[in-house]
């Protein structure tokens, strides 16, 4: 492999007067613009239509300039001995001789640059809420609001002078203005300080431990990955929700986060939504200022946040914790209650597990309700499902309830309804051993979907001393699918 010469370079650098936004600073509610040694400057020069970044090919890492504050900390001196390299297509380094003319990028604090500038990346995922917690994991990509602080400036190579055996000392000047020879950044993001209260579906204050937190707007329109050197404008900016990972609010209930704006996205409104350990779902809503949200601007602030929903249902009886979606229910046979509101969570029954499942005015939306693992030739427990109150499962392109063994249903009072939703067009919501209806298709016992009325299900559904009917299939349709949705009545004879 050739190697790349040496380019030496000095650049006195600086922040424009209007930034405010350095996350080492930040905690009051105002900012100044500082540099630290520890800030990182990457450098890469296009050169006929290529990319190369200063890149150290035995270390296999690209290299940083050393940043040296000056006395005003709002400048410092960029300088290095730095070996330029670009990607042959394979991940192998390729050695870069510039050139005078050539454009120069220079970007702040940019995390875990690559040999190829084209995946460089500002990323606005996984932030952690804190202002420079740095979070050890596998990737190690988990940091607070202080390695977001992204700052850009444009150069081009004014001077190269040297060779390839002894070195080039270079010379840049800003890329618009070539009377000027210092390196100002432009802050690319802003960033917030947001003090947080929550409050309950009581309107009482509480303190959730937070699993996420996320910030959009009302299209999914704000910039979670900002491309800078893509080719067109369309791949520059990656848009939709910014899901922060929360793992450490300070105590007194501040988040920080980093966010990019343009000008389609400046004026519009920011939603929030948090949710707890528990499943609990918070929102707010922070409306742009008068002109709208600016980058390079640090906004301090108050957030009261309000109770929505909870994700995760409320359930009692034999079970544990929610487990990514999935109830792990741990007897044998089952006798739990469910209530509340459920998104996306799944009750699994294990091969010749049954029981009791009572439903109380549950709504459930997202996964399969309950489901059992087929895999025979283990015997199917069956269930019984017991509701109470209106119970409604919006299950998508499947079943709401799918058994492989039997299914018997009461209510507690005198009445009680299931209401099963379903985008498919040829299932009724729901399926077990003596309700199917993905057998034989030329049988109308079994295609349940079909009826056009209202059906007297009893003999099927019913436990002892209940009745049970379901109604015609309701059709609703948009332009993107048809629904249909069906409600079993049980009664108390």
């Amino acid at each position: 492999m050739k190697e790349a010469p040496v380019c030496r370079i000095t650049l006195p650098a600086s922040f424009d007067n209007g930034a405010q936004t350095r996350a080492v600073t930040i905690g009051e509610k105002k900012a100044r613009t500082t540099f630290a040694e520890t800030d990182e400057v990457y450098m890469v020069i296009e050169h006929d239509g290529v990319y190369a970044i200063a890149y150290d090919p035995a270390e296999r890492k690209c290299v940083s300039m050393t940043v040296t504050p000056g006395s005003n900390p709002s400048e410092a001196t960029l300088s290095g001995a730095l070996k330029f390299y670009y990607d042959d297509g394979d991940r192998n380094p390729i050695a870069l001789t510039p050139a005078e003319g050539d454009a120069v990028y220079l970007f702040y604090n940019m995390r875990l640059p690559d040999l190829n500038p084209a995946y460089l990346n500002f990323n606005y995922l996984y932030q952690t809420g804190s202002k420079d917690q740095k979070v050890a994991s596998y990737w190690d990509y988990h940091y607070g609001a202080t390695y977001h602080d992204y700052g850009e400036a444009k150069m081009k190579i004014a001077a190269l002078d040297g060779d390839d055996s002894e070195g080039y000392t270079m010379s840049l000047v800003q890329f618009d203005d070539p009377d000027k020879s210092d390196v100002t950044f432009q802050n690319v993001d802003s960033l917030f300080r947001q003090e947080l209260t929550f409050k309950d579906k009581n309107g009482d204050t509480v303190t959730p431990t937070l699993t996420q937190f996320v910030v959009t707007t009302a299209e999914n329109n704000t910039i979670y990955m900002y491309y800078p050197l893509a080719s067109t404008e369309e791949n520059r900016y990656i848009r939709g929700p910014v899901a922060l990972d929360p793992h450490d609010l300070s105590d007194d209930g501040n988040i920080y986060f980093a966010m990019m704006f343009v000008d389609d996205i400046k004026n519009e409104t920011l939603y929030i939504t948090a949710e707890d350990e528990d499943g609990n779902v918070y929102t707010a809503s922070k409306a742009a200022p008068a002109g709208g949200f600016e980058n390079g601007k640090y906004y301090y602030g108050k957030l009261e946040l309000t109770w929505q929903k909870c994700k995760a249902p409320t359930v009692t009886g034999t079970t544990v914790k929610p487990i990514y979606g999935n109830y792990e229910l741990t007897e044998n046979p089952v006798n739990i209650t469910i209530s509340g509101y459920s998104e996306e969570y799944e009750f699994r029954l294990e091969n010749g597990q049954g029981g009791t499942f009572t439903l109380d005015n549950l709504t459930a939306y997202g996964y399969i309700f309950i489901n059992q693992k087929h895999i025979y030739p283990d015997p199917q427990g069956d269930v019984s499902l017991v509701l109470k109150g209106d119970n409604s499962i919006y299950a998508n392109d499947y079943w709401g309830i799918l058994l492989y063994g039997g299914l018997k249903m009461s209510c507690i009072g005198a009445s009680a309804t299931i209401t099963i939703t379903t985008t498919a067009d040829n299932i009724c919501g729901l399926s077990c051993s003596n309700y199917r209806n993905d057998v034989d298709y030329d049988n109308p016992a079994y295609n349940r979907n079909t009826d056009e009325s209202e059906t007297d299900v009893t003999d099927l559904l019913a436990a002892p001393g209940f009745t049970v009917t379901r109604s015609a299939p309701t059709k609703a349709y948009d332009s993107t699918y048809g629904q249909e949705i069906y409600t079993y009545t049980v009664e108390r004879q």
